[in-house]
């Protein structure tokens, strides 16, 4: 769902690349074929994802984005790919990446527009509200989605971190799921998985089963996902 913004940045021309919020890496790649001369750094602040990253030759440091460890004015491209939402300040984190980019530096975001949420994520709720499963523990900090979720808003976000330029737009995507993709997204990420791993291991195993068989019946036409993804490059 990335693709149009590494298509929009000038990552062949680009000495310096930093990927903040690189988790394990699933961009490095891409980032290396645009721009095989670059150096190209990953951030992230868990220590367990980098460890797991794509490309293990690539540089990574754990580092929070609203506090970076970074001389200023030494990146040309920055690329934050569906992160920029878990940060507790938004701005603050934005600000701290033009602070590091070379002036006349380019950033390129991508986040979720008007999202209907996966098929059958009610299944879980209702499933995991009637085996009385703790809340989901997150912090509602690290959900900072309905700051940034239309063109408009994005907009000013970048426009308070001092960025100049900005060219916003949006694309609405489809994917199509299976079951079994559904199953292994839903039981490793979000807030069904954080809800499921604090109980019991039998009633984890219980619960997806009845989830599954939830899930198998839904048609064709309810397994795909739509999304909307904002994606916006703008100058430091």
């Amino acid at each position: 769902m990335a693709a149009p913004l590494l298509d929009a940045l000038p990552l062949a021309s680009a000495r310096r690349i930093l990927d903040a919020g690189s988790g394990t890496g699933a961009f490095l790649p891409d980032f290396r074929r645009a721009a095989p001369d670059a150096v190209v750094i990953a951030l992230d602040r868990a220590e367990g994802m980098l460890r797991a990253r794509s490309v293990a030759e690539v540089p990574a440091a754990v580092m929070d984005l609203q506090a970076l460890g970074i001389v200023s004015g030494v990146f040309d491209v920055a690329a934050l790919i569906f992160t920029v939402f878990h940060l507790p300040d938004p701005v603050t984190g934005l600000a701290e990446l033009r602070r590091v980019l070379r002036p006349g530096g380019v950033l390129g975001i991508t986040t979720w527009g008007n999202d209907p949420g996966q098929p059958g994520m009610a299944f879980w709720t209702h499933e995991l509200d009637r085996l009385a499963a703790p809340p989901d523990p997150r912090d509602a900090s690290v959900n900072q989605r309905d700051l940034m979720d239309t063109p408009d808003k994005l907009a000013a976000l970048v426009s308070r971190a001092g960025f100049t330029a900005a060219h916003i737009w949006s694309v609405q995507c489809t994917h199509r799921w299976t079951v079994d993709q559904l199953m292994a997204n839903q039981v490793s990420c979000g807030a069904p998985m954080r809800r499921l791993e604090q109980m019991p291991s039998e009633v984890q195993r219980a619960c997806e089963a009845r989830v599954r068989r939830a899930l198998e019946t839904l048609t064709d036409d309810e397994l795909v996902y739509q999304p909307e993804v904002l994606f916006c490059v703008c100058r430091s």
